[in-house]
């Protein structure tokens, strides 16, 4: 695991991590707050298909960020592998989608 720093020092995530190929970032919030400047920093310098975030809220996905309460830390490996397949799969739909319309005889 590394972690990451902005040039200028002001923004940095918790960790980083490699998951089928994939790096993604895990910001780690103590309580209940859950804005994450660094993260969303870091997401527009390397456009990474998810973010990480673990605090002490529940469960919840808002678009890309996955938060994972601390308590259930432990699962992130797996969370981590099925969003990332999902991700592949899907790009994998819209790719073969793009190359079925460009060689359909109807198009």
């Amino acid at each position: 695991m590394k972690y990451w720093k902005n040039k200028n020092g002001k923004a940095e995530v918790d960790f980083l991590f490699e998951t089928d190929g994939e790096i993604c970032p895990l910001e780690v919030k103590a309580g209940i707050n859950l804005k994450s400047k660094s993260l969303h920093s870091f997401a527009d310098k390397y456009k990474p298909p998810h973010l990480f975030r673990t605090s002490l809220r529940n469960f919840r996905e808002d678009g890309n960020i996955c938060n994972i309460p601390l308590y259930h830390l432990d699962s992130l490996p797996r969370i981590a592998a099925q969003s990332v397949t999902v991700h592949q799969r899907s790009e994998e739909r819209r790719v073969g989608k793009e190359c079925r319309s460009r060689w359909s005889p109807y198009h």
